[in-house]
C-alpha cells in the first residue's frame, strides 16, 4: 500500500532511543490501517511527494516529438525513445543504484528495453547499458526537464513552439495539480 500524508507529530522514546512518527494520511480508510496495525512489523518508506505531471505535458510532449520526427523523417517511436534518451531521466532503484544491464555484444536491446543507452563494452567484450524512465512514470519535475530538452531541439530544427511565457504557465500549472 502506498499512501501521502504529512508528519504532524515527531519525538523520541527515551527508553530505546529511538523516533517516534506521527502522521496525517490521505485516507479514510480505517478497515485498512487496523488491519496494517495489527501486524507485527512494517517495512516503511517516507519520501519527498513529488506530484504526477498532468496530461497536458504529455499531449505536448507527443506533439513536438511528431514533430521532430516528422523534419528529420523517422518514425515518431523512435523520436520519442531518441529524445527520453537525450533528456529523459535515469531509471534507479529504490536505493538510488542506477538500473541497467550487461548484455552479449550485439544483442538488440529494442527487445529487452526500449529506453536503454549503451554506454561501455566491458573487459570480456559484453555491452553494458542504462536504463531510463518510461516517459508515463516521470513526475512533473522530470517530464519538464524532458520538454524543455525537446524544446531546444525543436528550436534548433525551426519547428515553432510554443512561447516561453505559455510553456512557463504551462509548467506552473502542473505543478499545481
Amino acid at each position: 500500500m502506498q499512501l501521502t500524508g504529512i508528519i504532524t507529530n515527531f519525538n523520541k522514546d527515551w527508553k530505546t532511543g529511538k523516533a517516534i512518527v506521527t502522521l496525517l494520511l490521505d485516507t479514510t480508510n480505517m478497515e485498512c490501517i487496523e488491519k496494517l496495525s495489527k501486524l507485527e512489523k512494517l517495512t516503511i518508506a517516507i519520501k519527498k511527494f513529488i506530484k504526477k505531471r498532468s496530461l497536458d505535458a504529455n499531449a505536448y510532449f507527443h506533439v513536438l516529438v511528431n514533430e521532430l520526427a516528422r523534419h528529420y523523417n523517422i518514425s515518431d517511436t523512435d523520436m520519442k525513445i531518441k529524445m527520453n534518451l537525450d533528456y529523459g531521466t535515469i531509471a534507479r532503484f529504490e536505493d538510488g543504484r542506477i538500473k541497467g544491464c550487461k548484455v552479449p555484444d550485439g544483442t538488440d536491446m529494442k527487445e529487452i528495453y526500449k529506453y536503454s543507452k549503451w554506454y561501455k563494452s566491458d573487459e570480456n567484450g559484453d555491452d553494458c547499458y542504462i536504463f531510463y524512465k518510461e516517459t508515463h512514470t516521470l513526475d512533473s519535475k522530470e517530464m519538464a526537464q524532458l520538454i524543455n530538452g525537446v524544446i531546444q531541439e525543436c528550436e534548433n530544427a525551426e519547428i515553432e513552439t510554443k512561447p516561453k511565457a505559455e510553456i512557463e504557465s504551462l509548467l506552473k500549472e502542473w505543478d499545481k495539480k
